[in-house]
This record gives C-alpha cells, structure tokens and sequence, in this order.
C-alpha cells in the first residue's frame, strides 16, 4: 500500500519537468493522478503512461490565470476522478 492510496491529486504542469516527475511519483504512492497541461496535450498523455502505475489519470486543460479557472480544475478533478 502507497503512502498516497485512495487520494486524489491535482498536479499542475504535470505534462513535463518536475510536475511530470511528481505526478509518477503520486500514481506510485497510490493517488490518482489529474495531469494538468495549457499547451502539450501529447506530453500530458505520456505522463499518463508513466503516472497511474495501477492508478487513473486524466487530463484536464487549465489555464490557471483567475481565480474561475481555479475553481473549474476542482469541478473537473471531481467529476474525473472523484474525492478521497
């Protein structure tokens, strides 16, 4: 059992760089994974590959620049993936 089992999580920049390392390294730990990109939807959908290991991922578009945005990539993270 991971550290993170039954957990949701919403890794921002998580289709490239550290957020891509971070999201393996959740799905890992047990948490399913929300793989957030503005730009590189194929990069997002190879850091699916490597993130869930066992666990869900999905990809949610974002562009984190007002506080709506916000509040939409937790309405989305919830009807994806649900809440722990």
């Amino acid at each position: 059992m991971g550290l993170l089992e039954g957990k949701v999580a919403i890794i921002t920049g998580s289709d490239s760089g550290i957020g891509r390392a971070t999201a393996e390294v959740f799905g890992r730990e047990g948490a399913d994974v929300a793989v957030t990109c503005l730009r590189d939807r194929d990069a997002a959908e190879e850091t699916c590959q490597i993130a869930p290991c066992e666990r869900r991922a999905e990809i949610l578009h974002v562009d984190l620049r007002g506080p709506e945005a916000v509040k939409k990539l937790f309405r989305e993270t919830e009807e994806q993936l649900g809440t722990p």
